[in-house]
């Protein structure tokens, strides 16, 4: 039997002395930055985090050293209190002399200031309520591992809030440079789960995106890599699922190959899928940029679960809609829904009989919506665009909150199951004008090809699609389609277009 106490005694000690060896490395270098061209100073700086969990007392001790010119002071900051579920401590700060440095509230963070301006240290603490998180959203800090979205870790030293004060407006004509690194000073046994280009525990996240938008997992996760459709993904598991453990490397494989073959496009080289073990009370999924996570608890069975595949699927497909999407809520979430569905009939992950009762399930959903007959999409996505607007109009129609779906990737909001019944239908028009020769997997991966040409952040709107339909169809519009489907409040002819893709799928 292991002495996990004496174990871990001598682990922080030799991980102390290699600690301070690393930082007595990293401070004089940025003490000595004015040695350093005036170029290089003024357009580069380097930060290097440490990430040490202190066993069994819920607490992530975090040390960031800033090598750069800082010009006596530096604005470090945090995500939106409303995103995060953890607290952190008030940071202490020092310069590469090891001489305090001022530490004030910043609206938007912290403002460091005093010292050389070479460079500076901070040293602050994540505390979470608990060992595992609560929800996929959640941060849990344990004995055993450490799991928590990038944006709950790290202070971000940002150069145009430190250049640009608040409440001035302008930007900085010059942005510094910022390169990041992290390491991880965790126990030996532990396994390293982000999406990040690295070896060891030494890890490159490439910008504040990449550091903030990532699941960071680390601890007694079982880690299986698969290299699939251009990507190299890596999934983590905790606890004991052997199910998983069989089957979802191969799962995951052939929805990243549908992805691949349906959009034309990788989604990018590297992507991580976290299984970790949660408590009730968050989200079930995460999807922070190229990190997934599912807070599936020890009864899922895949690939029996029909709904945790399709889940898994959805969320995968997702990927290449982008964050924000910039389409319509219906075909965001709707379509990708039925697309979600529609891969698990072709690669006989489902059985067709599952495939129509999901479906004829879906029309249920949206039939319960307490507006199914009231509001169009355009009337749904405004509102959810506006949060005090639905509330005042709950109010006014004797309405609650609680009838209401919580957002639009909500499976029971119109956008998500009525737009997924509009997707049948879609596929069913596209498949009989054509002769079942062009399908919705045609549409959506034209759709998607036109909007990367356009460029990152192009809105595209029911008009572009109605022009890709029509790319498909040799010109048909499908003028009627848009207005009966996607402008009205009239319910979607489930019954007759699911008929329809049950004979072009291989018979009725």
């Amino acid at each position: 039997m292991v002495n996990i106490a004496l174990t871990d005694t001598m682990r922080r000690i030799l991980c102390g002395i290699s600690l301070i060896l690393f930082l007595s490395l990293l401070i004089p270098a940025a003490a000595s930055a004015s040695v350093v061209s005036d170029a290089s100073r003024q357009n580069t700086w380097r930060v290097s985090y440490v990430i040490r969990p202190l066993l069994e007392e819920g607490v992530v001790e975090v040390t960031a050293v800033l090598m750069g010119d800082v010009e006596g002071s530096v604005v470090w900051r945090h995500a939106d209190f409303s995103e995060r579920r953890a607290s952190q401590s008030r940071p202490e700060a020092v310069d590469g002399f090891g001489q305090v440095l001022r530490v004030a509230t910043h609206p938007r963070g912290w403002t460091i200031s005093g010292g050389t301006g070479g460079g500076m240290r901070l040293s602050y603490q994540v505390i979470a309520t608990g060992p595992e998180p609560i929800g996929a959203d959640g941060v849990g800090i344990g004995s055993e591992s450490l799991y928590a979205p990038g944006y709950e870790l790290f202070l971000y030293p940002d150069p145009v809030l430190t250049a640009v004060p608040v409440g001035v407006e302008g930007g900085v004509e010059d942005p510094l440079e910022i390169q990041i690194d992290v390491i991880f000073d965790i126990p030996i046994s532990w396994r390293i789960i982000v999406p990040w280009q690295g070896y060891g525990r030494s890890y490159d996240p490439g910008d504040r995106n990449g550091l903030w938008n990532a699941i960071v997992a680390v601890g007694d996760f079982r880690r299986f890599a698969v290299r699939t459709a251009g990507i190299d993904v890596i999934v983590g598991v905790q606890g004991r699922r052997p199910s998983l453990d069989s089957s979802i490397t191969e799962i995951v494989r052939r929805i990243l190959l549908f992805g691949q073959q349906t959009f034309e496009v990788a989604t990018g080289s590297r992507m991580t899928i976290v299984l970790p073990r949660i408590t009730q009370g968050g989200k079930d999924v995460l999807r922070l940029g190229s990190s997934v996570s599912f807070g599936w608890d020890s009864t899922v069975n895949i690939p029996a679960d029909p709904e945790a595949v399709h889940q898994l699927a959805r969320e995968l497909l997702l990927l290449w809609q982008g964050t924000p999407s910039f389409a319509p809520d219906w075909y965001t979430e709707g379509a990708t829904d039925y697309l979600a569905w529609l891969m698990l009939l072709r690669e006989n992950l489902i059985q067709r009989q599952t495939f129509r009762q999901q479906l004829l399930l879906t029309e249920q959903r949206f039939q319960s919506h307490p507006k199914s007959r009231e509001w169009s999409f355009a009337q749904e996505e405004a509102r959810y665009a506006a949060r005090g607007l639905i509330r005042r109009n709950a109010e006014a129609g004797n309405d609650t909150l609680a009838d209401l779906p919580s957002n639009t990737s909500d499976p029971e909001s119109l956008a998500r199951s009525k737009g997924a019944l509009v997707a049948l239908v879609l596929d069913a028009t596209v498949a009989n004008l054509t002769d079942g020769q062009r399908r919705i997997t045609d549409v959506m991966g034209l759709y998607y090809r036109w909007k990367a040409s356009s460029g990152a952040g192009t809105a595209m709107r029911d008009s572009d699609l109605m022009a890709v339909c029509a790319a498909i169809t040799n010109g048909d519009f499908l003028d009627d389609f848009f207005v009966l489907q996607i402008s009205s409040t009239d319910p979607p002819p489930t019954a007759a277009a699911l008929n329809d893709i049950m004979g072009w799928e291989g018979g009725g």
